[in-house]
């Protein structure tokens, strides 16, 4: 059985048609990419699988179950999803944010083994464990990602959506956060996530889905994705593709009229 499932599946915003007739099955264990220009639909993509929105015509479903049907308090447990440009507003501590991802797993009161064992796997693997009294308000643009990052691992997940998790984080941190998020796939987590980085894309995903003008372009391994014709067809840009000590290389080199 598919994880997630969309079959011709449509999503409009505001009168306005974003997806059209999507299909893709994703399976346990992927670590799976959504490449695109701007305004193509990707957010709208993950929010779809997410259960965030339904489609107008379609399919969507997650474990073979449409996503509407789904208790909103067990898919909490079964999927976290991590917004684009996610932030808190509250001067809570690092630990306080990390620990709102246990939410849906507690009953009432103080939190279980089980709980604190995920809180501290989460913060070590995002690298946040030594901020962990410190308030979140106080903290960089990066560090905040990183204990996002965290709280949506804290859950435990089968499901993990992340729709541009790594804008804010320097180049050491992005390697790092993509490569727990490879880990946790590697671990039999069902993982997507939105990336504008196609050397990232080509490098950690084993999948790379790219998306424009609301269909899907492209549905493959990354090598067979990322190619030269489809760069300049949907990015409108040249780039030089190569590889370094086995691994793939995609830089844009120049825009294309």
């Amino acid at each position: 059985m598919s994880i997630i499932r969309l079959d011709n599946a449509s999503v409009a915003l505001r009168g306005k048609l974003i997806l059209t007739d999507m299909s893709l099955e994703l399976a346990k264990g992927q670590c799976v990419g959504i490449v695109g220009p701007n305004g193509s639909g990707k957010s709208t993509a993950i929010k779809l699988m997410a259960g965030l929105l339904a489609p107008q015509q379609g399919v969507a479903q997650i474990l073979g179950r449409n996503n509407s049907a789904w208790p909103r308090a067990e898919l909490a447990r079964l999927l976290c999803y991590l917004p684009q440009g996610g932030d808190v507003h509250w001067p809570l501590k690092v630990s306080s944010v990390v620990e709102l991802g246990r939410l849906p797993h507690r009953a009432k009161g103080s939190l279980s083994p089980a709980d604190r064992d995920a809180i501290q796997d989460a913060m070590s693997k995002c690298d946040v464990a030594h901020l962990s009294d410190r308030p979140v308000s106080e903290l960089s643009g990066g560090e905040k990602a990183r204990v996002l990052l965290a709280r949506a691992l804290a859950t435990k997940a089968e499901i993990i959506l992340a729709d541009e998790p790594f804008a804010q984080l320097d180049p050491h941190h992005q390697i790092h956060a993509m490569e727990v998020l490879k880990a946790e796939a590697a671990q039999g987590a069902t993982v997507v996530v939105v990336l504008h980085d196609l050397g990232m894309a080509a490098r950690h995903c084993d999948r790379v889905l790219v998306i424009s003008a609301g269909r899907i372009a492209a549905d493959g391994p990354p090598t067979e994705v990322l190619t030269s014709d489809r760069l300049r067809e949907v990015f409108g840009v040249d780039a030089y593709i190569g590889e370094h000590q086995g691994a793939p290389i995609i830089l844009p080199i120049k825009r294309r009229a």
